[in-house]
């Protein structure tokens, strides 16, 4: 008996991981996808009167079983993967496009949603039912179903292939991240490291069947870690070598193949490029208001990065080396840190241990939500290091679930992010809690070792935790409007206003207390570490510009591409005149986020939410970053509104206004 196709008898309907086994998914996929296709037909060939429940509401429960099943393995297959998940969802994914197309593409059930459009003004519908049916028309819009015969069967054929190539993208990326790992036999190599780091890399060697060595996996984490701490310079250049090599060999061609078929289908449906396609329902609407964006943003980072490059340049001088290269960089500014600061890093992970800092997140989501966290021990979890929580109002109302999922292995993909295994909705007016996921990479500690977190970190678990709080606080009617089902550059506010908290003294005498010593961070090293974080944001900003430039050079396009992803790279810097030895956060062919997650053409908006969450974290900082009826205006304008509302509308209702650029200005010190 296949779990999957029953109803889930566990508790608050939990996937029941432990009864799920990896050969279960494909034909829980197929069963579903024909489910669907059925509910599909009766929709579409209906005699009646197209009206919002017998159409609208009918197309939005057609799929609720497919996206169950869907986002259980597509969940496991980026946090637990097997070489079972990866076959099925190498055979799957262009069946599951060409499903989805067939649907998208239905000319009748597109005609039905079309008069409904029409007739939107006589249907007295709800602001949240009206969002739905644009929502809803807008998809088949853009997924061609308007198309020609002909040129639907072209775009099915370039959405399967993008379907298997895009994945292919990820699998390679994973498979090179832990293929490229480096063993290190020599002890002395390692001086510098924090000794959370070197513990970690002998467990890792340990479990491996290595003895007396110390194995390292270039992940974001572990690469950073070594770039930042390791005085061997040749053990900096083996990390960045293996870490930015990754993809090299196998992803340069999918690469153009991606970038080639997304112009094709944006021309097909009538965008200059794939850009304008994807960014029409931004907030930034166009590639356009993009590059001012990036264009505004690039002077002043680019001089601030040259002058920071002049200083490691005489601190690299007396060290005896003849150049910075870009492996020397996080080195040398951590050197200069400390000198001008007197903050060192690895000092400061002592007082973030994980479970310190989870604790100091759920007060700080307490004082501003009233939230409660209870952990489950006796549910069902897909790995023995998750754990799960039930997240409660004061009253004892359970408003959702929150699996958390900490520490890197070689069955996960790289990275950080939050998902969800049930979005938030309403059946027979009552409150259907969501299931969300919090997935990070963060180093496992040595066994009877406490895990001690980077500031990187540290802000990276907030971050993910204010993505959570958008998908749990969600209180819409509709599932395709829960949570975080809202623009990509509005997405990330939520996400990026959280980490504000993290530094914020009220906040830190919460959490951060010394992992042997037991006391609180001091107030001294606090201002000491508060100023250093204006440090190198010359450097921070230029990386991430570069990155949010590649992403649009790729994607505006109008032209096949006929520069390998290297030369690709070599003439958007020459075009920047960036002379400096600092690359884009993520280079082409380990860049996930555009080729094989959601992020295409929307690098950039960290960005944008970036100047969202400055404004938004101004007004606490004028009325108190624990004001209790500004975090009530927070909850319900935009943590619960989720896609229910336009996202410009939702941060008006906020701020009263448009956004502003002044307080992310004044945040990075750039003038």
């Amino acid at each position: 008996m296949n779990p999957l196709l029953q109803s889930f008898d566990t508790p608050y309907s939990l996937p029941p991981f432990e009864l799920i086994k990896d050969s279960h998914f494909e034909e829980a996929l197929t069963h579903g996808m024909k489910l669907q296709a059925d509910r599909i037909a009766q929709i579409a060939q209906s005699n009646e009167v197209p009206t919002f429940q017998n159409t609208v509401i009918a197309f939005e429960d057609s799929g609720k079983e497919i996206r169950q099943i869907l986002n259980i393995f597509s969940n496991l297959n980026l946090a637990r993967t097997s070489p079972k998940l990866q076959e099925t969802a190498k055979k799957m994914n262009p069946i599951l496009s060409r499903h989805g197309d067939a649907i998208k593409m239905n000319v009748q059930l597109f005609a039905r949603f079309e008069q409904l459009w029409r007739e939107k003004e006589t249907l007295n519908l709800g602001k949240e039912e009206e969002m739905l049916l644009r929502k809803f028309y807008n998809v088949f819009q853009k997924n061609g179903a308007g198309l020609p015969e002909k040129k639907k069967e072209r775009l099915k054929e370039i959405n399967s292939q993008l379907a298997k190539a895009t994945l292919e993208f990820g699998q390679n990326l994973l498979e090179d991240t832990n293929n490229n790992q480096l063993l290190i036999s020599d002890f002395n190599e390692l001086n510098g490291l924090p000794n959370n780091i070197i513990d970690a890399a002998g467990e890792l060697a340990k479990s491996k069947g290595y003895t007396d060595s110390y194995l390292f996996t270039p992940n974001q984490n572990t690469y950073l870690s070594l770039l930042t701490y390791a005085e061997n310079r040749n053990l900096r250049e083996k990390i960045w070598l293996a870490y930015t090599q990754r993809g090299k060999a196998r992803n340069d061609k999918l690469i153009k193949n991606i970038v080639d078929l997304r112009l094709e289908k944006a021309d097909m449906l009538g965008f200059q490029h794939y850009a304008d396609f994807t960014l029409e329902d931004s907030m930034a609407k166009n590639a356009a208001t993009v590059y001012d964006l990036l264009d505004s943003l690039w002077p002043s980072a680019i001089k601030q990065a040259n002058s920071e490059y002049e200083e490691l340049a005489g601190i690299a001088k007396e060290m005896g080396l003849n150049s910075v290269e870009p492996y020397d960089w996080y080195f040398l500014s951590e050197r200069i840190r400390r000198q001008k600061y007197e903050v060192d890093e690895k000092e400061i992970s002592e007082y973030f241990s994980l479970g310190n800092v989870q604790q100091g997140i759920f007060s700080t989501c307490s004082k501003l939500f009233g939230l409660e966290f209870k952990k489950l021990n006796q549910v069902p979890v897909y790995h023995q290091g998750v754990v799960c929580y039930e997240v409660k109002e004061k009253s004892g109302e359970c408003i959702g679930l929150l699996y958390m999922d900490f520490f890197a292995r070689d069955t996960k993909q790289g990275g950080a992010w939050m998902t969800k295994y049930r979005a938030q909705k309403y059946e027979k007016g009552v409150r259907v809690t969501p299931v969300i996921s919090i997935v990070c990479n963060f180093t496992p500690p040595a066994p009877g070792s406490t895990s001690l977190l980077t500031l990187d970190e540290v802000n990276t678990f907030f971050h993910e935790f204010g993505h959570a709080l958008h998908g749990l606080l969600s209180n819409v009617k509709f599932e395709s409007l829960a949570g975080t089902a809202v623009p990509r550059d509005f997405v990330e506010l939520p996400s990026q206003l959280l980490e504000n908290w993290a530094m914020e003294p009220q906040v830190l005498e919460s959490y951060a207390f010394h992992a042997q010593k037991g006391n609180v961070i001091p107030e001294l090293l606090v201002d000491k570490l508060k100023a250093s974080q204006r440090f190198n944001q010359g450097f921070a900003l230029t990386e991430y510009l570069l990155a949010s430039y590649l992403d649009m050079a790729y994607h505006t396009q109008k032209s096949p591409l006929v520069f390998s992803p290297e030369q690709f790279e070599t003439e958007l810097n020459e075009k920047l005149k960036n002379y400096l030895p600092i690359l884009p956060r993520y280079r082409s062919t380990y860049f996930s986020h555009i080729f094989s997650g959601g992020y295409a053409s929307s690098y950039y908006s960290y960005m944008y939410s970036e100047i969202l969450d400055a404004d938004v974290f101004d007004s606490f900082r004028e009325e108190g970053i624990f004001n209790t009826s500004l975090s009530k205006k927070l909850r319900y304008e935009i943590l619960e509104k989720g896609g229910s509302k336009e996202a410009e509308d939702m941060f008006k209702a906020f701020k009263g206004r448009n956004p502003d650029k002044k307080a992310l200005l004044k945040r990075k010190f750039i003038t």
